[in-house]
């Protein structure tokens, strides 16, 4: 699940980067090593985060599954929402609000 980094607020806990590679560093909690979130060096305004270590996960409406190639056989995914054997073109998959609100902060960030 993408979020702005500007929108992502920790309230409880510590995080500590569990992994660091040249391309991301994953974070997860300083005591139990859960993964919360993932920062890329190519998406300086956005984290991956991870929808389950929500306490209410139900705001995380998925727009795309992605990768669906690799999943278990018995997971079964809506129909009404668009799948992706593997990645998908930002440009043409994300709502132009979504769109916008990225190209704010790079331009901000800049």
């Amino acid at each position: 699940m993408l979020v702005m980094r500007d929108d992502l607020v920790v309230t409880q806990g510590a995080m500590n980067p569990l992994i660091r590679g040249p391309r991301s560093t994953v974070y997860g909690c300083a005591i139990c090593a859960t993964r919360i979130y993932v920062e890329y060096a190519r998406s300086p305004v956005t984290y991956t985060l991870k929808p389950g270590t929500l306490d209410d996960s139900s705001i995380a409406t998925p727009q795309a599954h992605i990768w669906v190639k690799r999943k278990h056989a018995w997971v079964t995914l809506p129909s009404d929402t668009p799948s992706f054997d593997e990645n998908y073109d930002i440009e043409r998959t994300w709502p132009a609000e979504s769109l916008a609100r990225v190209e704010t902060a790079l331009k901000r960030n800049a």
